[in-house]
């Protein structure tokens, strides 16, 4: 299997590769690196349901506020 790779991947250049690859991540709708269940530390669970947002928040707003307020407005 591993030499029927190299023989389709041979030929193209390292960003066709990289750019088949991808496109068979995003058909498959999975990374190989990554795992289907993640699994979430203790810190992560004991910290859980201490922050509540209301249902409107905007979280890009929201960053966008504070960007703005680290970097200033780049306008």
């Amino acid at each position: 299997m591993l030499e029927d790779v190299k023989k389709v991947l041979a030929p193209m250049t390292v960003e066709e590769a990289l750019i088949l690859f991808f496109k068979w991540c995003v058909e498959n709708q999975r990374l190989p690196w990554m795992s289907r269940e993640i699994e979430i530390g203790p810190l992560t669970k004991s910290i859980s349901g201490i922050v509540r947002f209301p249902p409107d928040f905007d979280e890009k707003k929201f960053m966008e506020d504070i960007l703005e307020e680290k970097y200033g407005d780049k306008e």
